[in-house]
């Protein structure tokens, strides 16, 4: 183990660097940068470190790869690697050590003289001065690419038994260090991320597992994190980022504007320090019922109690309680079901009287101010949008979120309603539809026409259905949504336990991973980080179960998509899926103005990763709610040869491949919005 930034570049210049420790919340510097580009980076709490690595370690320190021969100068390493060091030197010449001989040599007893070299191996060590000798003793090395990043060594030193090295024979001056790929990685090493969308400092190892017959390298399912108060920091936001965090939600259900303002900017400028593209997500919150004022919060409700629901503006206690619609106490009738506090208190309505509603307390609790009340049998009709949410959606055009997500979609008027909203302000980011109302599952159809993306919201789901019904509701939403070729994000409570406790339990890890293999395209975390005590590690946990989950045999999810038609794009797309598996190609590459021919292809669910090459930073960052794609930023291409050259330099640039791999190239000709009509299968060279 070495440490320092010095020390630990130096290493990872020559080489030598299996693993960079680095503390969190460290801000980068060009040397962090180049050690990105030169070794795996892992981002730990800087106790860890401590325990690494002793004195002045600067927040970094890194471990050795194993080395056949040779030695770096001016390292600095710890006691214990200084005293072995030490111990070796001490060893007379000649007494090389062997590891089941005690030190001493193949058949040596002790205090018998070492016996001479063999006519074999006096020949390796004649070899040793040679380059095919070498080559024998470390095996061949990787042919330079252009543009490698590896760098001379010093002169090595041939371990030979005595004083770790000697001399070295004639022609060892010459020895160096086999070049490194471009990207500063050897051919088994997870991907990591640089420029242009790439990400030198993420902590979130990708997956290393096989799926039909290919290898895993990526982490395909897509985080959502919440924000608020736990999660508001840079220090916070730039761990988040470093965690797996792809796309960042803010819920104007809460705050004001500065504080929004202030997360917009805080995680554009954490995500663009890293060179991460991490989407922006403004969730509204629409016309939800909810308890007002109570003149001494919590008040506690028990059963059999009388308890009046008034629409009227006071200040209430324990027997009265003001809601904030009177629509709700209007449709309420004799016998209707309420719930308040997300269903753990309920009530039945005895009686209704102007804007008032006579009840009785059937389960108690405790409850708050600003609690939600929902009526599950009551066919009550609300706006789509408040003034409230078009004044949020004028902010958010503002600010220039990448999707906007609509609470309480009960049919595709809803989504058509907000897209008028939308337009009116000069907002086109796309919409997802946030399934939380039972009148929702029977205008699915229409509201998976209508909608961008949809959102499994198990919590209000699980309020107005029973509990059992959740589950089944959950698998059906996510089978119909990818056969329509939209992006499914399952909701609430994925590792509740995680907003007090530092690990999810056993069965949350199971709830996620059968979200993954039922097929959805993002995971949301909500309090876990928005208001929990461990929002880092929530997202550390949420990205290992992604990863375990995509490894395992169940993820078989290609071919599981629907085509349409008639539609070129999505031939297209479901033919280059096919296509890479059947070639073995390494990544498909998809030229997109707007991401929707990324999203295409991701929804088909290929063996490979999806490269989405753009020359639009607001497409790129779109494309993180695509499952298993990755953000390329890529200039225009003049014609069919030039796109097909950027493609191979996206590819390369990514680190998703090497030469001599094939690639399928996936774009439209006329580089226009909705032009997908080329196919190409190219190896690159």
């Amino acid at each position: 183990m070495i440490y320092g930034r010095n020390a630990v570049l130096e290493a990872a210049r020559a080489g030598r660097v299996k693993r960079v420790f680095i503390a969190e919340g460290l801000e980068p510097d060009p040397r962090l940068v180049e050690l990105a580009r030169l070794a795996r980076i892992d981002t730990v709490p800087r106790e860890r470190i401590d325990s690494l690595a002793h004195g002045n370690h600067q927040g970094v320190a890194a471990e050795l790869a194993p080395r056949e021969f040779g030695s770096l100068k001016g390292l600095r390493r710890d006691p214990a690697q200084r005293r072995r060091r030490r111990s070796r030197r001490r060893r007379p010449a000649g007494a090389a050590r062997s590891a089941g001989d005690g030190g001493r040599g193949q058949g040596q007893q002790r205090g018998q003289r070492a016996r001479p070299a063999g006519p074999g191996q006096r020949t390796c060590q004649r070899r040793l001065g040679s380059q095919a000798g070498r080559a024998l003793v470390r095996g061949a090395g990787r042919r330079r690419r252009p543009g490698a990043l590896g760098l001379r060594l010093p002169a090595a030193r041939l371990h030979r038994g005595g004083r770790g090295g000697g001399r070295p024979p004639p022609g060892a001056a010459a020895l160096r260090r086999p070049p490194a790929d471009p990207d500063g990685r050897s051919r088994g090493e997870p991907q990591r991320v640089g420029r242009g969308g790439r990400d030198p400092l993420r902590g979130d190892a990708p997956a290393r597992g096989r799926r039909n017959g290919r290898t895993v390298t990526l982490r395909r399912t897509r985080i959502i994190c919440t924000l608020g108060p736990a999660s508001s920091s840079r220090s916070v936001l730039r761990s988040l980022v470093a965690a797996g965090m792809d796309v960042a939600r803010i819920n104007f259900s809460h705050g004001d504007p500065a504080q929004h303002r202030a997360a917009v900017e805080g995680v554009r400028s954490v995500a663009g320090a890293a060179h991460r593209h991490v989407a922006l997500l403004q969730d509204l919150q629409a016309p939800k019922i909810r308890t007002g004022s109570l003149l001494d919060p919590p008040v506690r409700l028990r059963r059999g109690e009388a308890v009046t629901l008034t629409s009227r503006p006071v200040v209430g206690d324990r027997e009265l309680i003001p809601i904030s619609h009177q629509a709700l106490i209007a449709a309420l009738g004799p016998d209707e079901k309420v719930l308040l506090a997300d269903g753990e208190i309920e009530l039945r309505v005895r009686e209704v009287k102007g804007r008032d509603a006579h009840c009785t307390v059937v389960r108690g609790g405790l409850l708050g101010e600003r609690k939600g009340v929902t009526a599950p049998n009551c066919p009550l009709r609300l706006p789509a949008l408040t003034d409230k949410d078009r004044a949020d959606l004028a902010f958010g055009a503002e600010l220039d979120f990448d999707y906007v997500a609509l609470s309480f979609v009960r049919s595709a008027e809803d989504l058509v309603a907000c897209r008028r909203a939308m337009k009116a302000v000069g907002c086109s980011a796309p919409l997802i539809a946030k399934l939380e109302r039972p009148q929702a599952l029977t205008e699915l159809n229409g509201i998976l026409t209508e909608a961008d993306a949809v959102m499994v919201a198990r919590g209000d789901l699980g309020v107005e259905l029973s509990l059992a019904e959740v589950p089944a509701v959950q698998k059906d939403i996510i089978e119909r949504a990818n056969l329509r070729g939209v992006t499914v994000i399952t909701a609430t409570e994925m590792l509740e336990s995680m907003v007090s406790s530092n690990r999810p339990t056993r069965a949350e890890a199971s709830d996620v991973a059968n979200a993954i293999w039922d097929g959805t395209d993002a995971v949301m975390l909500s309090q876990e980080t928005s208001v929990g005590a461990h929002p880092v590690e929530s997202v550390r946990a949420m990205a290992a179960i992604c990863r375990a989950a995509e490894s395992h045999p169940s993820y078989q999810r290609t071919g599981a998509v629907g085509t349409v038609r008639g539609a070129v794009g999505s031939a297209i797309s479901h033919a280059a899926a096919t296509v890479a598996g059947e070639v073995r190609a390494s990544a498909i590459v998809a030229f997109t103005e707007t991401g929707s021919t990324a999203l295409r292809v991701s929804k088909k669910h290929p063996s490979v990763p999806v490269i989405a090459a753009s020359p639009h930073a607001r497409t790129l960052r779109r494309t993180a709610l695509y499952a298993g794609v990755v953000p390329l930023l890529v200039e225009h291409g003049v014609d069919t040869d030039d796109l097909i050259a950027k493609a191979t330099a996206a590819a390369l640039e990514s680190g998703l491949v090497k030469r001599r791999d094939r690639i399928v190239i996936v774009a439209g000709v006329a580089s226009q919005p909705g032009q997908t009509n080329l196919l190409k299968v190219v190896t690159i060279h």
